[in-house]
């Protein structure tokens, strides 16, 4: 859901208790995905409901560092406002 921008899918899995914080193997949580991609409405969707903002994938990339890699200025301002940095809390191995 959180790749493909579908907003309605991901409130429904999170309202039925799907994790927003699971990792693909990559590392890459579902904040990171929708950060990467632009989705502004879902990275929103998954702050609200507890998504780690700092969490990167393998290589240390955060989804603030992903979002402006991309020119996603938007996701970038909301990352930044709830407290997004290009550092890590909690790199994935």
């Amino acid at each position: 859901a959180c790749a493909n921008g579908f907003f309605e899918i991901a409130q429904v899995l999170i309202r039925n208790g799907a994790d927003v914080n699971k990792c693909k193997n990559t590392g890459e949580s579902p904040l990171y995905v929708a950060a990467q991609c632009g989705y502004l409405e879902i990275v929103e969707l998954l702050l609200k409901n507890g998504a780690e903002i700092n969490r990167a994938d393998r290589l240390g990339h955060t989804p603030l560092c992903i979002s402006a890699a991309n020119g996603h200025v938007e996701v970038v301002k909301m990352l930044l406002k709830n407290g997004g940095s290009s550092i890590s809390s909690s790199r994935q191995r």
